[in-house]
């Protein structure tokens, strides 16, 4: 059960618990798991008292677990809220004190509020700080409230950590087992991150009551969400990402104090205790952040008051809060060193978290890999154009380091240039790439805070040698810098937005970033309309590196394979040489129906030297973790400078158990990529090289001399698009009603009329022989003016198919004769364009008309229907050359249209005729039977089911031919085969379940942005349309059907039409009443009979409505940058005020139909 939070404005409810509460119930489950176990403990107890030995003072701690009942115990422990942290300085050393006072005294004591426990030795003669301590943590919950205890999952599993720590005690208590040590960074990150969990989620009940109560509060929080690139906040996850980054920026804060107050010798930080209001104690924390700034003339942009500074702190948290800043402050971090430090705020933020928080955090075993790849000198310049919170600067610092120990803190930060559009990621990466080196402080990084497209290379710029940029420095102190003339390094991990999703951020943009790409490289680049924004960071990215720079890119390895890849792969292999491509065995990015690649490039304007260059294809075989050092920094690099070297010197296909690397020549990528025929490059599936078995490089060198592609000897087309089905296929019964003539919808073979006909999907063939008989539909083909149809009847039928409306649907209205599907040739191969699990190729003896389920395969032989349908081509091939459904998530087995194309197949004109006649022969026997799915044809459902003799006989037989005789495949690597088939088919399928299943409902609340909405709108003014107007007028009652209504107008007069029912009406006026009374859901119509009446009420309804309608429509600009989820926020609002979701921004005339 997941905790809900409390919507506002809400009834005050009184009740809940407190610590005393729950104390009791605590002990009980304690003492009841001490028998259950047997455990060699007495009892627990609550609020024991402990007295001073001089009998001055008293103590209570919460419970005392004892080995003799009020004569020894073993553990003290004190019991805190959730909203405290365990690790809070006074909280410990109150329990510290109560466990030293007792007599005798207890050897252990721990700090528990709920969700985390953390167990103390009471004494430690070589620690002298809180931090040096033994201690061992203990994840008991993870609740927000303390009602949640009521949760039977939740006492569960509170119940099962108390074993757990009370089996523990047992050992460390009795068998004398000694507590862990905790490293000192790893002590403050936990501790930091306690205060936060402990914190979040008072504060997010507190921001969403103020959201829900406050107008001025809820623009400025909707305003600094849209600044950030989100859309305004509507979901609990929002509030709770706000509390959260809040809290965070607040310990980055107070660390910072803490850390630069030795340096500069400036007073502890110390909020007095007595404070109760949250406004006081900003105030308070903000007099110790100003004496920073004064005493270090610097990082005004850390200490300085923004946005976050208004979130509420709400008075219940206030001294747990204090508690912890005025402990942390007596912690001495001049003990854990500048390199520490920076650990400690690199990991601050949890990887889990940093997606939550709008930063896109990078593996850093993935930055090391590209790091080490590209950046070769001490003295190469590197950039990240989108650097979010500083992973591939930070690790590019290490990697520099590495390479030249003797390099300087401010020598490595010339070196290295971020930017990034969102102020927050630039603001963190700058402090993370300061803290390297503390003892420096007056040396700022590069970081730029803007749109990257809106970055010039150097050589387009007005000034002669280096492009100058504005950056703001940690001060506040906006500077010009020099930015490289070229830089020999470009890093990063681009954001994954498609195309289609670009502008609905930012109006014409799409427009923009296809214009910088122009001005980069000219004006016949082009990326194709479906591309993520990441393909224009590769290419903007690549116009700032010189020739024999650098690139390394972690992306969606989408564009491998789906069609609009073709364009980076196009770019690539003419300004590049493309180095590596590796694929991860683990998901790098948090969507989980994304797989990542690495693209390695190195820039090359030499076409001789990118044509013989070796691409490298490497797939991982383990996890990054499993394969690269994770402890010592040096032993690190120097496993990545052999693993590097190991992939840059293969020359042939190389295989071990953590990785395969597959070269390929650069010249051979772009001849499998380029259409002869259409004379330009298409694209091909690179994916194949990283993700296909090993039988596969097996079958291609088998096959070397007798493979071509498909295209090599037939014709390969899409079927055709009708644009309206309804239309263009006939039945024979329609045929005869309309009389329509014979020439069109048959056509003349060898002086006889055969029909045209057609098949519309897969679902009407059974076998892979096509039998016309039976066929149900009949293709109308007209290529004559409407002027030379005169006194046909098939005139008549194109005129019915005008008053339908088939001649204004998008693929019909852009022929010059809507009717006219223009000249179709009958195919005898038709090639199955997308199936689950039952590729086919279908073969017509005379030919047959298709649509675009299928293409049409230009070949008269039957044997090439053989081969086609072979297991090796048909399954195996097909499905590794298709990555395009399997690149877009998706499970079907798609081809397009140049895959098939670049198909492999065995080339006809190296066999006998014998060997041809024989395939024929075999193809009979198979396509007079059923068509079966894969699983079925082979004969098992997994690889270790697969057998030789399971496979169906017909099939078999086939299979020796092609793959046995042919090409000389032994009965071992033909089993490989299927069994490669039947994982590459079950994998792709489960894929596609398991993405499907995991994915939940992301981002925003449409309706609760709604309702946000319209609560700052007043729509009181928009009365019921029509019975509040029309109450003190004549009207007659005009009964209608309910459902969406659509206005219009033709030569018979105006009309409203409802679910397509026509409803005439007398004038334009009684139109739109009627439409504007069916939108309010009346179905019985109160109708005015004095039309001037009828006018005016329409004028006073659409006035108030359009004056409502621009109020919403400047709330949805304003509050959402998406303009997807702006548009169904916007239905959702006519919804609610009794419009339909159908009407359009602008007013009534946009939904207008206008058939005259």
């Amino acid at each position: 059960m997941v905790y809900k939070y409390p919507s506002f404005p809400e009834k005050f409810i009184s009740f809940g618990y407190v610590e005393d509460s729950i104390r009791q119930r605590i002990v009980e489950w304690i003492n009841r798991i001490i028998e259950e176990e047997k455990l060699p403990f007495d009892r627990a107890d609550a609020q024991i008292e402990i007295r001073y030995p001089d009998g001055s003072r008293r103590k209570f701690p919460d419970i005392v677990i004892w080995k003799e009942r009020l004569r020894k115990a073993v553990c003290l422990i004190e019991l805190k809220k959730p909203s405290w942290s365990p690790l809070d300085w006074y909280l410990i050393n109150d329990a510290q004190s109560k466990a030293s006072i007792a007599s005798p005294q207890i050897l252990y004591f721990a700090t528990w509020n709920i969700n985390e426990l953390v167990l103390w030795k009471t004494f430690e003669e070589e620690a002298i700080s809180w931090e040096e301590r033994r201690k061992s943590i203990y994840t008991i919950a993870k609740i927000k409230d303390l009602r949640e205890i009521d949760y039977p999952e939740v006492e569960a599993r509170i119940k099962e950590s108390i074993r757990k720590f009370l089996k523990d005690l047992v050992e460390i208590y009795i068998e004398k087992k000694i507590l862990p040590t905790i490293p000192v960074d790893e002590f403050f990150i936990y501790s930091l991150r306690t205060i936060v969990d402990s914190l979040y989620f008072p504060i997010t009940v507190e921001i969403k009551k103020l959201f829900s109560t406050d107008q001025k509060f809820r623009k400025e929080l909707a305003e600094w969400f849209v600044s950030q690139g989100w859309n305004a906040p509507s979901t609990d996850e929002d509030f709770e990402k706000i509390a959260r980054q809040f809290l965070y920026l607040l310990m980055n804060k107070v660390m910072f104090y803490n850390t630069l107050r030795k340096i500069k010798n400036i007073k502890a930080l110390q909020i007095p205790e007595d404070v109760e209001n949250s406004e006081v104690l900003k105030q308070k924390l903000q007099e110790f952040f100003e004496i920073a700034k004064e005493a270090t003339r610097d990082y005004e942009t850390i200490f300085g008051l923004d946005f976050l500074e208004k979130i509420p702190i709400p008075n219940s948290v206030i001294s747990s809060l204090i508690s912890f800043i005025n402990g942390f402050s007596k912690y001495d971090l001049s003990k854990i060193g500048y390199k520490d430090l920076g650990h400690i705020f690199d990991r601050l933020i949890p990887d889990d978290e940093r997606h939550k928080l709008g930063q896109y955090y990078t593996n850093p075993d993935v930055v090391d890999i590209i790091n080490s790849f590209c950046a070769r000198s001490p003295d190469d310049k590197i950039a990240d154009f989108g650097c979010g919170a500083g992973t591939f600067l930070v690790r590019a610092y290490a990697r520099i380091k590495y390479l030249n120990p003797n390099k300087s803190h401010a020598q490595i930060l010339n070196q290295l240039v971020g930017n990034d559009i969102s102020k927050f990621a630039a603001h963190l990466s700058m402090i993370n790439l300061a803290v390297r080196d503390l003892s420096n402080i007056e040396n700022y990084p590069l970081i730029f805070c803007k749109d990257f497209f809106d970055i010039l290379p150097s050589k387009r710029a007005k000034w002669p040698k280096t492009s100058k940029e504005t950056i703001e420095t940690l001060s506040g102190e906006k500077i010009k810098v020099e930015f490289p003339q070229e830089l020999d390094v470009v890093v990063g991990n681009p954001p994954y937005t498609r195309q289609e999703e670009l502008e609905a951020y930012v109006e014409n943009y799409k427009e923009k970033l296809q214009n910088v790409l122009k001005q980069d490289w000219g004006e016949k680049i082009k990326l194709g309309k479906r591309a993520g924004i990441y393909a224009y960071f590769f290419l903007h990215g690549l116009a700032f590196l010189k020739d024999g720079g650098r690139f390394g890119y972690i992306t969606s390895n989408s564009w491998l394979d789906v069609d609009y890849g073709k364009y980076l792969q196009e770019f690539f292999l003419k300004h590049c040489k493309i180095i590596a491509i590796i694929e991860p065995k683990e998901r790098v990015f948090p969507d989980a129906d994304i797989n990542t690649v690495i693209t390695i490039l190195e820039r090359c304007e030499d076409e001789k030297e990118r044509d013989n260059n070796l691409v490298k294809f490497i797939k991982l075989k383990i996890p990054l973790k499993e394969l690269i050092p994770q402890i010592d920094e040096k032993e690190r690099f120097n496993f990545l400078e052999r693993f590097i070297k190991l992939i840059e010197n293969a020359q042939t296909l190389y295989e071990d158990e953590k990785l395969r690397i597959y070269p390929k020549l650069q010249s051979e990528l772009w001849n499998e990529g380029y259409d002869t025929e259409e004379k330009q490059y298409v694209g091909s599936k690179w994916g194949k090289y990283i993700r296909a078995p090993e039988i596969f490089f097996k079958v291609l060198e088998r096959g070397r001399d007798k493979l071509i592609s498909l295209i090599d000897i037939a014709k390969v087309q899409r079927g055709f698009t009708t644009g309206s089905n309804e239309f263009f296929y006939l039945t024979e019964e329609e045929i005869k009603r309309w009389k329509i003539e014979k020439e069109y919808w048959m056509h003349k073979e060898k002086g006889r009329w055969i029909p045209n006909y057609v098949i519309k999907n897969s679902r009407e063939l059974n076998t892979l022989s096509i039998k016309l008989k039976g066929l149900k539909y009949r293709l109308l083909v007209v290529h004559e003016d409407k002027e030379d149809l005169k006194g046909k009847n098939v005139l008549k039928y194109i005129s019915w198919g005008e008053e339908q409306g088939f001649n204004r649907r998008p693929t019909c209205k852009q022929r010059k004769r809507w009717y006219d599907i223009g000249e179709r040739r009958p195919a005898r191969l038709l090639f199955l364009r997308a199936t689950e699990d039952r590729p086919a190729v279908y073969f017509s003896k005379n030919g047959i008309l298709h649509d675009q389920t299928f293409y049409s395969i230009y070949f008269d032989k039957k044997y090439l229907a053989a081969i086609l349908n072979s297991t090796l081509i048909n399954y195996f091939f097909r499905e590794i050359i298709s990555g395009a459904g399997a690149a877009l998530g998706l499970g079907a087995l798609w081809s397009a249209v140049y895959e098939v194309k670049k198909l492999p197949i065995i080339n006809p004109q190296k066999l006998s005729e014998s060997m041809l006649k024989k395939l024929e022969k075999t193809f009979d026997k198979l396509s007079i039977r059923p068509v079966k799915s894969v699983f079925e044809e082979i004969g098992a459902n997994s690889p270790e089911e697969v057998s030789l003799d399971k496979v169906r006989p017909d099939r078999r037989e086939l299979d020796k031919i092609v793959m046995g005789e042919i090409l000389g495949l032994t009965e071992e690597e033909q089993l490989e085969v299927y069994k490669a088939v039947i994982q590459l088919v079950k994998e792709r399928i489960e894929r596609a379940k398991s993405v499907e299943k995991t994915k939940k409902a992301k981002g925003a609340d449409p309706e609760a942005l709604a309702e946000g909405i319209l609560r700052e709108i007043d729509t009181s003014k928009l009365k019921k349309f029509p019975d509040e107007y029309i109450s003190d007028y004549e009207y007659e009652i005009r009964k209608v059907p309910e459902g969406l209504p659509e206005i219009g107008s033709d030569l018979k007069g105006f009309f409203v039409k409802i679910d397509e029912k026509r409803i005439s009406c007398s004038s334009s006026d009684e139109a739109k009443w009627i439409y504007y009374a069916v939108l309010n859901g009346i179905t019985s119509i109160k109708i005015p009979k004095n039309k001037k009446v009828m006018k005016d009420i329409l004028k006073e309804y659409t006035s108030t409505f359009k004056k409502i309608e621009n109020e919403i429509k400047n709330k949805l600009e304003e509050y959402i940058p998406d303009r997807k989820l702006r548009e169904k926020v916007k239905n959702i609002i006519y919804k609610k005020f009794l419009l339909s979701k159908s009407v359009k921004m602008g007013g009534f005339g946009t939904n207008r139909k206008n058939t005259s």
